[in-house]
């Protein structure tokens, strides 16, 4: 039977409520799939425009099938990874998990081009969750092999016929049934699997509810393995019965366009992203592509999972207003994977709140409201904690409340907090059972979990000035800058072990990474290579662009007395401009050079490379400075490298590939290409390889002439 493409609530409104207040997502789904079994519940976008529907029905019926093959080969309890690309059928075995009450495990899969990295975090969150099984699909088995299976036993979850979900039986799940474990991004030391009961979910799905529309229908790209993108745009369909339209990641960094346009052609209402979204929308989308939006239907788009900037709300609604777009739409929030979700936002189709403090006084843990001007800080709120669950801003080493005027850690407590780290009393005790120190009278109040950010609560309303820990957000990823230093002292011997540090800067209101390292007998090194090849590592490794590599002597790097390193001594010492640099690389001072060189005779300096006079190089040439916005070296050869020398980072590859394929009209097998140079652990591509990779793809023709 054909699918309805409605989401219209069915006459039958008490199955709806029943899934409402359903103690679990397994009794939610029940009831949609009772009371609403042919209304479409996710239709996903393959390339980003070619859909894939599945109905409240079919899914209760994938699910069940999955589940029953789960309880064959296994035990109510067992965990279960789930290794699969963005698409139903990862949907329909996380619901498989639930179903059979085997705690999901939702991994990124593999990254090929740098497999051995992503196949070693891969097999590190499979050893510390102990799955005892690996559920993917027949696509993922053949693009990844076997090695992604670990020592899980390995369950392909296409070849499972829907009709033998006819032999579940529904375990005893209930609201402290555990639900699925998931795993924060980050460090890549031991990892962290968040444990997540249905109980926790439906707390969160109760506030969010709040904001449903009748026939409502959402809009995501996110990731769907954790958080925002799984909990509150995959999850929360299970209990609201409204639909969730699906893209991958990679279908909106190749063309973000593609984000407004369904949000415009589907008529939604809700969507979220971190602020790097909306302003790649700002800078990406064409006015040709504006012109064709229709966005007066968007009334809620959240903005979360990295600091909230107010230039990037008034860019976006400057943009988009000749759209329909309203300021009102935009939804601040704060939240965090040990929550949940979240735990605050503001009120729905209301300004964004936002306030200037003294910005010196901040620096000092003080806060004082002042009009806008000099000294000033602007600081977007993140709203009111939601109902039945508490904020309290502590000062972290008294353990003690802080005052109204004073910047503390932000802890909470209430049911959407976690029940801990999977396996890790000590680090669950450290983060999930903080207590205050109280007076005499009071005593000690808790547990509270720890979020490591700062913040304070300005009549009721949250505003996050930092963080606690030296955690670094590049484009919404987490890096630690431990991982950061560890893989910069690698690259060169020169470079003293234990003497860098890496921080984030804001420039021109993005984080962005430095990098200070020390070095030994700077005078006999290519230093100018050394910084390419750190460049390099970091973004093979990490996918983390710097902004700005600073190589100093031994002794330059502040030290506390115990000989630790001080990373905020540090950057402000960068900040002031008062370290003694051996050599340093700033990426603004590539982008003067090529403004300067912009400026210069447009006739090709002495020293073109050969292949400049190919016309392949010369599009590819003018499609990298048009990506990195004139921020590269003035001349580039066929020796240039991607990641030391263009500082192309993982989501300009990805819109590289997009632009090329739009000049000549036609699909290259960029990842395949990609893939190989990963699986001979070529750390870098230079110009030239690229070149020929788009020459010998093109139809024989003038163009290649």
């Amino acid at each position: 039977m054909q699918p309805s493409l409605t989401t219209a609530a069915t006459a039958d409104g008490t199955m709806v409520t029943a899934a409402q207040s359903a103690p679990s997502l397994v009794h939610a789904l029940g009831a949609l799939s009772e009371a609403i079994p042919t209304n479409i519940a996710y239709t996903f976008l393959v390339d980003g425009e070619t859909e894939q529907h599945i109905t409240f029905r079919e899914l209760d019926w994938r699910a069940r099938s999955i589940a029953a093959k789960l309880q064959e080969l296994g035990k109510f309890g067992d965990r279960a990874a789930l290794v699969y690309e963005p698409g139903l059928e990862y949907i329909s075995a996380l619901l498989g998990c639930f179903y059979a009450g085997v705690v999901a495990v939702p991994i990124y899969p593999p990254d090929p081009m740098r497999m051995q990295r992503t196949l070693s975090r891969l097999h590190a969150i499979m050893d510390d969750a102990q799955a005892r099984f690996v559920l993917t699909g027949r696509h993922e088995s053949e693009r990844f092999g076997p090695a992604t299976a670990g020592s899980g036993e390995l369950i392909i979850t296409d070849d499972i016929p829907t009709e033998d979900g006819a032999d579940y039986r529904q375990p005893p799940i209930d609201g402290q049934t555990l639900a699925f474990l998931q795993y924060t991004s980050g460090s890549t030391g031991r990892p962290k699997g968040v444990m997540l009961t249905h109980a926790n979910l439906m707390f969160n799905f109760e506030h969010i509810k709040k904001f449903d529309e009748p026939n409502a229908v959402a809009v995501s790209w996110l990731p769907m393995y954790h958080d925002m993108g799984l909990i509150g745009l995959v999850l929360q369909v299970l209990q609201s019965g409204r639909r969730t339209v699906l893209m991958s990641p990679l279908s909106f960094v190749k063309h973000p366009a593609r984000w407004l346009q369904a949000i415009s052609k589907y008529r939604a209402y809700a969507t979220s992203g971190p602020s790097f979204a909306y302003d790649l929308c700002v800078q990406k989308i064409s006015d040709e592509e504006l012109a064709e939006l229709d966005l007066s239907c968007w009334t809620l788009a959240c903005n979360g999972a990295e600091p909230v900037r107010p230039d990037t709300l008034e860019r976006f609604a400057e943009k988009f207003g000749p759209a329909g777009f309203r300021a009102q739409t935009f939804y601040p929030c704060y939240g965090l994977a040990e929550a949940t979700l979240i735990v605050s936002g503001g009120e729905k189709q209301s300004d964004p709140i936002v306030r200037t403090f003294d910005a010196q006084l901040l620096t000092e843990n003080r806060v004082r409201r002042v009009a806008p001007g000099d000294g000033a800080r602007e600081i977007v709120g993140c709203g009111t904690s939601v109902e039945n669950q508490e904020i309290a801003i502590v000062d972290p080493l008294t353990l003690k409340r802080c005052g109204d005027d004073q910047v503390g850690e932000i802890w909470v407590r209430g049911l959407g907090v976690a029940q801990g780290y999977w396996g890790n009393s000590e680090a669950t005790k450290a983060t999930f059972n903080a207590r205050l120190s109280g007076d005499d009278d009071a005593g000690d109040e808790g547990p509270f979990l720890r979020t490591g950010d700062l913040g304070f609560l300005d009549e009721g309303e949250l505003f996050v000035t930092g963080r606690l820990k030296d955690l670094i957000i590049i484009r919404g990823r987490n890096h630690y800058p431990q991982d950061l230093e560890r893989t910069v002292e690698g690259c060169c011997p020169a470079l003293r072990r234990d003497h860098g540090v890496a921080f984030g800067v804001d420039i021109d209101g993005e984080e962005r990474l430095v990098i200070v390292q020390g070095v030994q007998r700077p005078q006999k090194l290519d230093l100018d290579q050394v910084m390419a090849d750190i460049r390099a590592s970091l973004l093979h490794e990490h996918e983390a662009a710097p902004y700005a590599i600073v190589l100093v002597k031994g002794g330059e790097i502040p030290k506390t007395s115990s000989g630790k390193l001080q990373r905020r001594a540090c950057k402000e010492l960068y900040l002031a401009g008062d370290l003694a640099a051996a050599a340093q690389w700033c990426e603004r001072d590539d982008q003067a050079s090529a403004e300067r060189r912009d400026a210069a005779d447009a006739t090709p300096p002495n020293g073109r490379p050969a292949a400049g006079g190919n016309r392949v190089f010369n599009d590819v040439e003018s499609i990298i400075r048009e990506l990195k916005n004139g921020s590269t070296p003035a001349q580039i050869s066929e020796q240039s490298l991607f990641f030391a020398d263009l500082s192309i980072e993982s989501i300009d590859l990805v819109m590289l590939n997009e632009m090329v394929e739009r000049r000549y009209e036609q699909q290259f097998p960029f990842f395949d290409f990609m893939a190989e140079l990963g699986r001979q652990n070529q750390r870098d591509v230079s110009m030239g390889q690229f070149v020929e990779f788009i020459t010998v793809n093109l139809p024989d023709g003038p163009l290649n002439n």
